[in-house]
């Protein structure tokens, strides 16, 4: 942009634009606006969580990436606890809520709030914005592609779903929405997948591996399995690796999620691609749509795609 007030010597300069000139850069001088409104972005997971599951890290990502495009500087990061956080809204006009939590409503500091919009959890779209991925399409994705394949036998190891009350302090737990598309359609189906279903706590890599090793000790594999998170599928492949069992060969995998890792596993993991980052910027969107006065709730639900 030949911003003068950036230190750099003539020759790395040079380079650079030749470079851009080369690969057909556009340059086009843009400057930020400075928006007053103080936002908030409510969290409950710690960074060594979001490494284990990245997921709601993409989501994240592309909440900041996109407020910091639209000028919103004075940006909250809002770790949650507990019921005590909650005069914690105080400090904020507007809350993008990341991850599944369900509030009180009634609550003084919560009804002050100018907006909230929630990113993966439908809370009640009848009042608040949502942004949701297709889980259910991701699965009917997987599993045409694995009944395609030709198998008929298939299980599916994956997580309870948990939904944060944060008026209490307490978890809900309650069926994945992955494992209930999952036995729908294995059911309309007719395939064989009831002795094949591992549940843990968590979509990681710990998890994905004791549930894996469970199901080699069980004595009876199934030909596929459909891993409800790319980090547990990750814990497979280690556990399927250390008992001798080829994937791709003697076991069939398809996971959901296509992050960065999949590619490089060996083989490299057929996986659904949700779109989490997408999930974050669009709900920066929103945010932004009800600051330029639309008053009737939205919910947005992305696509999944295959990703062989």
């Amino acid at each position: 942009n030949h911003d003068e007030t950036l230190n750099a010597q003539e020759e790395t300069k040079k380079r650079i634009f030749e470079i851009a000139e080369e690969l057909e850069y556009e340059v086009r001088a843009q400057k930020k606006r400075r928006r007053k409104l103080k936002i908030g972005v409510f969290y409950s997971y710690s960074p060594e969580e979001e490494l284990q599951d990245p997921y709601y890290l993409y989501i994240r990502d592309g909440v900041e990436g996109r407020l910091n495009e639209l000028g919103f500087h004075n940006v909250s990061l809002l770790p949650v606890n507990g019921p005590e956080d909650y005069q914690r809204l105080e400090s904020v006009d507007s809350i993008i809520v990341i991850g599944k939590k369900s509030f009180l409503e009634e609550n003084v500091y919560f009804k002050n709030l100018k907006n909230v919009i929630f990113v993966d959890y439908d809370f009640d779209y009848h009042k608040y914005d949502c942004v949701l991925s297709d889980f259910t399409d991701a699965v009917t994705m997987a599993m045409d592609y694995m009944t395609e394949c030709g198998m008929r036998k298939i299980g599916y190891i994956g997580s309870w779903d948990y939904v944060n009350d944060f008026s209490n302090d307490r978890f809900i737990r309650k069926m994945d929405s992955r494992q209930e598309a999952f036995e729908k359609y294995a059911e309309l189906k007719e395939l064989t997948y009831k002795p094949y279903l591992y549940i843990g706590e968590k979509f990681t890599r710990a998890v994905g591996y004791e549930l894996a090793q469970k199901a080699i000790q069980s004595g009876q594999l199934p030909e596929a399995f459909l891993i409800g998170a790319d980090p547990m599928a990750m814990g497979v492949y280690r556990a399927f690796s250390e008992a001798g069992i080829r994937i791709g060969k003697d076991i069939r995998m398809i996971s959901i999620d296509n992050i960065e890792d999949t590619e490089y596993l060996s083989p490299p993991l057929t996986t659904v691609m949700i779109q989490a980052y997408q999930m974050g910027r669009c709900a920066v969107d929103l945010l932004e749509q009800r600051l330029a006065g639309r008053t009737v709730p939205v919910k947005v639900v992305l696509p999944a795609s295959l990703v062989v």
